[in-house]
């Protein structure tokens, strides 16, 4: 399960290892790259690795630290946004649902990307605001 129950957890509730091979960031043995922290959909280890070198901290050796440490929760969730999410802004709520998880956007999760535009419309409405055009993203 990974964020259908929307902050409530540190960590995927049935993680997988999220271990690919890299020769720029390697898995550690024994360490597993499954989301952690505010945006549980950063997974494996070439986002650990890269997150770990622009903060300058050992997510590859520790990725639990994600879970551990609020503070760094919030730096890796934030290094995540700018760097995939951020440039996508304007294109509407589909483009940015998929570029936090793609695989929100395929047939692997036909019921996801409904119940996220369907959350996204009711803070639409407790805010006083207007949806944008784009919620879809297949």
């Amino acid at each position: 399960m990974r964020s259908e129950r929307s902050f409530c957890y540190k960590e995927e509730i049935s993680p997988e290892k999220y271990c690919s091979k890299s020769k720029k960031y390697p898995c550690e043995p024994g360490k597993y790259y499954y989301g952690r922290g505010l945006l549980q959909s950063i997974t494996w280890n070439e986002y650990y690795g890269a997150a770990g070198k622009h903060l300058g901290l050992p997510l590859l050796k520790d990725p639990d630290l994600v879970a551990r440490s609020t503070e760094v929760a919030f730096k890796f969730a934030m290094w995540f946004w700018n760097r995939n999410v951020r440039p996508a802004l304007y294109l509407g709520f589909g483009e940015i649902t998929k570029r936090v998880d793609g695989r929100e956007c395929s047939n692997w999760r036909r019921d996801g990307p409904n119940s996220k535009v369907k959350q996204y419309i009711e803070f639409c409405k407790m805010l006083g605001v207007t949806p944008d055009q784009g919620l879809d993203c297949f």
